[in-house]
């Protein structure tokens, strides 16, 4: 037994009996993903996705991939199809389905005919880039990077410009280091004294 918060009246709570949407391209966003291992032994991507303009916008679908699968022309099509949806977001390689998460792209939606207890539904039929989608950060997914206001930016720079105020006279003095340690020092060993670097020893000569 369940005890429910309240009195709970089905009448207030209409289910949503959506016929599927018309054939067509439509502008939309993949909102959660999931891989789930099937009882063959393989693994399958399901996809939720959310139509977000439009007179069906809020409408959902959902796409399944066998992405691994003991049936390789079923595989196949189902890494082509996640190819697409890389493709569609403007992501290459990734590893964690996340990344195509809210990232604006085209969807078209077909209708499979329904048999026998089930009814018509949508189904995905391609995917493409979204010509009008606002421009998304150089990150993967929608994970954008940290942007730092005009304030940052000019105290950044400010630093900058007196860390290396502070650097010049350092740079000077090692120059200068440098420079008296190449002058020949006096009271040295003279040029005649000294054995020179080319000079060989024959052992045939006697001494």
């Amino acid at each position: 037994m369940a005890q429910l918060p309240g009195t709970f009246n089905p009448d207030e709570h209409p289910s949503d009996d959506f016929d599927p949407v018309p054939d067509g391209w439509y502008s939309a966003q993949i909102i959660d993903s999931e891989i789930i291992n099937t009882r063959a032994g393989g693994q399958m991507l399901t996809i939720s996705g959310e139509i977000t303009d439009g007179d069906f916008s809020g409408r959902l679908f959902w796409d399944n991939l066998n992405i691994v699968n003991a049936n390789e022309v079923a595989q196949r099509i189902a890494n082509q199809r996640l190819g697409k949806y890389c493709a569609a977001v403007g992501l290459g390689p990734i590893d964690d389905t996340e990344d195509l998460h809210n990232i604006p792209f085209m969807v078209k939606l077909g209708i499979e005919p329904g048999e026998g207890q089930y009814r018509d539904k949508n189904i995905v039929k391609d995917a493409k880039p979204y010509e009008n989608a606002p421009q998304q950060p150089a990150t993967r997914g929608n994970r954008a990077a940290p942007q730092r206001s005009p304030a940052q930016s000019a105290g950044r720079q400010e630093q900058q410009t007196m860390a290396a105020r502070s650097a010049a006279p350092a740079r000077a003095g090692n120059q200068q280091r440098a420079a008296q340690q190449q002058r020949p020092q006096s009271g040295g060993a003279r040029p005649w004294g000294q054995r020179s670097t080319s000079q060989t020893l024959d052992d045939d000569i006697p001494f």
